[in-house]
């Protein structure tokens, strides 16, 4: 795995989409999903996160990934795969909080999930798609949602 800052990369432009992860459950009932105890990564991503937030600073603590595809994407079989890749992994579909001073991940469960594609559009130039990936992730808050 290569770990490199997005000023650091060279991201062709193109057409972007955005697959964001949805609940089909209701929130605040009890899903049967289990509470989980988080990693080490988990706790020090949301504690950076949280800290520079409350200090309104800006410190990029976003993991992604790029890949590219050979000729048209089937946007259909896309989505497809990546709702089994997170169906598959646990902690890609948890939500965590803070409690009591410590972080609590309530996984959710396979089947109470979903993604919602956002066809954000054409984007002409790599400086641009740079521009766009840090505001993105800047824009983001974990804990408030999207």
């Amino acid at each position: 795995m290569l770990q490199a800052s997005i000023d650091d990369t060279e991201v062709e432009p193109g057409h972007i989409y955005e697959w964001r992860l949805t609940t089909t459950r209701m929130r605040g009932g009890d899903s049967g999903a289990g509470h989980r105890t988080t990693g080490y990564n988990q706790v020090k991503h949301f504690a950076v996160a949280q800290h520079t937030h409350d200090a309104g600073e800006s410190v990029p603590t976003y993991v992604a990934t790029t890949f590219e595809l050979p000729g048209p994407v089937d946007l259909e079989a896309l989505e497809a795969a990546l709702l089994h890749f997170l169906r598959r992994h646990e902690v890609l579909r948890c939500l965590y909080r803070p409690v009591d001073g410590d972080l609590v991940g309530e996984a959710l469960d396979p089947d109470d999930i979903a993604l919602k594609v956002v066809d954000v559009g054409r984007i002409d130039s790599a400086d641009e798609v740079r521009s766009y990936l840090h505001e993105f992730f800047q824009g983001w808050i974990p804990w408030a949602g999207r």
